[in-house]
This record gives C-alpha cells, sequence and structure tokens, in this order.
C-alpha cells in the first residue's frame, strides 16, 4: 500500500482533525434536519457528540406522564417524552432535567439530548422512527397527550 497525500487519505481535507469535524457536522446536520421534520427545535452546539433540541411543540402522551420509574419517581415531562421514544419509537434520548439542581429542574422539561456519533444509517433510521411516531401521535388527534407533564 503506497502513501498518497494527506487531501487524498482524508477526502480532501488537508488533516484527519479537519476531516473528523467536516464528518461530525454533517452527522450533526442530519440528525437536526430529521429533528425539525418530526417537529422539533435543533440548538446550535459549539462541540462535543450531542445535539440537544426543544420538544415545546410535541405531546407526550398521559400515561407516560403519569409513570414514575426508580431514576425518576415523580415524572417530569423530558423523561416522559424520553420514555415514550424509547419505549414505543426505539430511539433513545437523554433527558435534560437530571443535568439541572432541584430547584431549577423545570427549566429542562422541555429539552432532550441525542447523540450523533453514530452511522449515517443509524442517525436516518432513528430520525425516521422519531416521525412515524409523531405522525402517528398527531394523526390520534391528542387523545390522552397533553403538552406538559404536571411537574
Amino acid at each position: 500500500m503506497t502513501a498518497g497525500s494527506s487531501s487524498d487519505r482524508y477526502e480532501g481535507h488537508p488533516s484527519y482533525y479537519d476531516w473528523l469535524t467536516d464528518m461530525y457536522r454533517r452527522k450533526r446536520s442530519l440528525l437536526a434536519q430529521g429533528l425539525v421534520r418530526a417537529g422539533m427545535r435543533p440548538m446550535e452546539g459549539e462541540g462535543g457528540f450531542f445535539l440537544v433540541a426543544d420538544t415545546s411543540a410535541l405531546e407526550v402522551p398521559m400515561r407516560y406522564c403519569e409513570q414514575g420509574t426508580a431514576a425518576c419517581p415523580r415524572m417530569v415531562r423530558d423523561w416522559a417524552l424520553c420514555r415514550w421514544l424509547a419505549l414505543e419509537g426505539g430511539v433513545i434520548a437523554i433527558p435534560a432535567s437530571p443535568f439541572y439542581s432541584e430547584q431549577n429542574r423545570h427549566l429542562g422539561r422541555n429539552f432532550i439530548r441525542f447523540a450523533f456519533c453514530k452511522s449515517d444509517e443509524t442517525i436516518r433510521e432513528a430520525t425516521e422512527r422519531i416521525e412515524r411516531l409523531v405522525s402517528r401521535a398527531r394523526r390520534e388527534g391528542g387523545r390522552e397527550t397533553v403538552p406538559v407533564c404536571a411537574d
């Protein structure tokens, strides 16, 4: 195997780090586009492998707001939304409220995090699942859904 120029090895980028940065920007963009289609508002990030999305336009099925867990005995909206996405959509997201102090936990109720250090195929599949789940919930007309859990 002969070594080519660094731009050949890194798809036209001058270095591995430029290639890596571009790859993760593309993955973040792919995820953001899918979340927008599902009704979320991605927030601009300045680094890392996570994208935070504002989910305030989505409704959470009431049954998820009413079910406490060992990790969250008093269910809050972002946890309920993440459980719904996981159990019915097969997509894992991370609730934001645990990163807040108890007195400020309400500030995170409309935000969830998604990791985008995944293959493009996995990101596409995840956003398609989220879109289908949200679309189905909207078609069902909000029967037993609420915009905000009583947190």
